[in-house]
């Protein structure tokens, strides 16, 4: 067990070593005189009590939750601003004020490689306490667009905000799920169903908080008051979540090579990974259409209020909450991760057809169909997103790619870039064929890109049974000819051939 023994740190105290860290904060190189007497791997697991892993894991979570509600701010209010700043009815106007929102995620997939790299020289706390200061910056700073009524310059300040709280909000990511992997090492599907629920918990508080907040206070008040919350998360990141990466063994933190670059560059290698990270980038496609297109469609179809519109969406947010917990219990406890992610893709398959609804269904549109049809879109996206990422680890891990450690500092980074690739890129394909074909014919055409992933999920996990029965058959064959081969030849006296111990001939 890792830490099994007693160390005396400072005095007689003969308290365990996790108990000790609180009191010698500034001994930086405790982790290096303690790594010559004891061999480990994984730093502070074992002798971390079930009450300060809860309170770490809360503070992290709460990290991502705070991160998601500066990002998901702009929504109710953010249009209607731009639209008074815009002089006339200029071509690609619409597409300006949408690219304001997907900036975020053309931030995180630009950063991501690059926070994923020099993530284990960092360290994992530090980045989330930096992301949070930065969130708290420039939520304060993106206040200052009230006062700005010049439609270009209003256009390229909101550019240049949002794609830094993309960087930020990355940096948050990714340090979380390592972080939360290094505190429940043997729980990868809890580790990833409390992103996928810390993600969806602050996108429904952004939204009707800030709504509501604007309602009082106008432009600025959804910003000062979201910048302070940032600012109290950061100070609690750094008075109380305990610095994980401090404890790592000296030759790990002394090796040149970042872990988590030389892990990338072996598991891109892997076919599976490619596949898997594919149904990363899909679990994101339905979820993100729906948060773009759905309230388009509800306004000119049911003609209904905005309240209203955005209820939908919420409602997928809430079962993806919901669900995302059950998914990790279920990967954690064994289940088949390919299993969970076939469920998933038909499920979105399911609520793809349903939510327009595809015209041979015979289905009159309905506003009760919409909100059902929220369910299998939630709860698909938590088991497609959830069982892909633990998949991806476990296959990892089972061919010995990198350590335990590096594995997980790569998949969060990868994680983090095709999910934000996902949820980036559906709006510029769905938007046009919404506008050509329209909405119900254009989840049709999703659902079916749906039904093609499962359909390949099922032919590649066949084709990866068969080829795995047939190594197993080479293998014993080999095995059983070489026995045969043992068994022939005469065995050796290990006194020689024998010559030695025979007598002398005297003529």
């Amino acid at each position: 067990m890792l830490f099994a023994g007693r160390t005396t740190v400072g005095g007689d105290s003969t308290a365990p070593l996790l108990n000790q860290v609180d009191n010698v904060d500034g001994d930086r190189n405790l982790h290096a005189s303690t790594s010559n007497a004891v061999t480990f791997q994984e730093p502070c697991i074992a002798d971390m009590t079930r009450k300060r892993r809860e309170v770490m894991t809360f503070f992290v979570c709460l990290a991502v939750v705070t991160s998601c509600i500066n990002l998901s701010q702009l929504g109710p209010f953010m249009f209607s601003a731009a639209l008074a700043r815009h002089p006339g009815d200029g071509a690609g106007y619409h597409t300006a004020i949408g690219a304001i929102f997907s900036m975020v995620e053309i931030g995180v997939v630009v950063s991501s490689p690059f926070i994923t790299h020099d993530l284990p020289n960092i360290g994992s706390k530090q980045l989330l306490v930096l992301a949070a200061c930065v969130h708290c910056i420039f939520s304060n700073l993106f206040s200052s667009l009230h006062w700005i009524h010049d439609w270009k310059v209003f256009i390229a300040y909101a550019y240049v905000m949002r794609f830094v709280q993309g960087v930020a909000f990355a940096a948050t990511s990714i340090g979380a799920q390592t972080y939360l992997t290094r505190i429940h090492p043997s729980n990868l599907g809890l580790v990833n169903s409390l992103m996928v629920m810390s993600v969806a918990l602050g996108d429904m508080i952004g939204v009707v908080l800030s709504g509501g907040l604007h309602d009082i206070g106008g432009f600025p008040l959804p910003f000062y008051v979201t910048g302070a919350i940032a600012l109290l998360g950061a100070v609690c990141l750094a008075l109380i979540v305990f610095d994980m990466d401090r404890l790592l063994p000296a030759g790990q933190a002394a090796d040149g090579k970042t872990g988590g670059d030389v892990s990338i560059r072996c598991m891109l290698h892997v076919p599976w990974i490619w596949f898997l990270l594919l149904q990363v980038v899909a679990s994101n496609f339905a979820f993100s259409a729906v948060a773009s297109l759905l309230g388009y469609y509800m306004k000119s179809e049911f003609h209904v209020r905005s309240v209203i519109r955005g209820l939908a969406p919420g409602l997928q947010l809430f079962f993806q909450f919901v669900s995302a917990p059950i998914v990790g219990k279920l990967t954690d406890r064994g289940f088949n991760c390919y299993l969970l992610v076939l469920l998933g893709l038909l499920l979105s398959v399911a609520g793809c057809l349903l939510i327009g609804p595809s015209a041979f269904l015979h289905l009159r549109p309905s506003l009760a169909l919409v909100f059902v049809v929220t369910i299998p879109l939630g709860v698909g996206h938590s088991l497609i997103a959830v069982a892909s990422l633990v998949a991806m680890t476990q296959h990892l891990e089972m061919i010995g790619v990198g350590s335990t450690v590096d594995t997980r500092f790569a998949v969060a980074g990868l994680a983090r870039f095709f999910l934000s690739a996902g949820y980036g890129m559906t709006p510029l394909v769905m938007s046009p064929l919404v506008a050509v074909l329209g909405f119900p014919a254009a989840f049709t055409i999703l659902a079916f890109v749906y039904l093609a992933l499962a359909g390949l999920l099922v032919v590649l996990k066949w084709l990866d049974t068969i080829v795995g029965k047939l190594k197993s058959r080479f293998h014993l064959c080999c095995a059983d000819e070489h026995s045969a081969a043992a068994m022939a030849e005469p065995g050796e006296n290990p006194f020689g051939d024998g010559t030695e111990l025979q007598p002398l001939k005297h003529h």
